[in-house]
């Protein structure tokens, strides 16, 4: 079971990704395995939707008050881990489906685990999702939990 020695799962604080993070603990347990959870801030929202390649364009201030909220994410995600299992958090500003996948190439994770956002088909086809981004994108095996 070490083929999942490194998870990657993206909180948000919604409860589909709380569903997702216990998902990840309970395979960790199983594997003796590491997980890696990632908040990312999703500058979109605050750029009007432009698709900026890094933050250096926003103020510093803003940069913090994100970093703020999603420490206050990834601190209620982490109490749920049993004591002595390996945990690392990582708080990043971006695109959350080009962020998730460059932490996860940059960890070398073995799995990203993440919730999925339930986009109707035509949603999906307007929108995109982030997971739909990993899978097709991706070369890492991604477990959506709905």
């Amino acid at each position: 079971m070490n083929d999942f020695s490194r998870i990657l799962v993206p909180v948000d604080g919604s409860e589909i990704s709380e569903r997702a993070a216990q998902k990840a603990i309970n395979l960790a347990q199983l594997s003796e395995g590491t997980i890696d959870f990632l908040y990312v801030a999703n500058i979109t929202g605050i750029t009007g939707g432009n698709h900026l390649k890094s933050d250096l364009n926003l103020p510093a201030e803003v940069l913090e008050n994100l970093k703020t909220s999603g420490k206050k994410v990834l601190e209620r995600v982490v109490k749920n881990v049993p004591r002595g299992m390996k945990v690392n958090i990582h708080c990043k500003t971006g695109l959350p489906a080009e962020t998730i996948l460059a932490t996860a190439s940059e960890l070398n994770s073995s799995l990203i685990i993440m919730g999925s956002r339930g986009l109707n088909l035509a949603e999906s086809m307007l929108l995109g999702s982030v997971s739909q981004f990993l899978l097709t994108r991706g070369h890492f095996p991604v477990l959506v939990v709905k």
